[in-house]
């Protein structure tokens, strides 16, 4: 896959978790969860924040 259509695709995703975050507030926090605990398997240390 292009590097143009994962840019495409991962900004559709955040805006779709932006704005169902005011609907849904315990998924976004399931996913928040979900990207430390694959930025820690990626030895990226610190953690991600909304």
């Amino acid at each position: 896959m292009r590097a143009d259509t994962l840019v495409v695709i991962g900004g559709l995703t955040l805006i779709v978790l932006i704005l169902g975050a005011k609907h849904f507030p315990e998924l976004w926090r399931g996913v928040v969860k979900g990207w430390n605990d694959l930025w820690d398997a990626l030895g990226g240390g610190g953690r991600f924040r909304h």
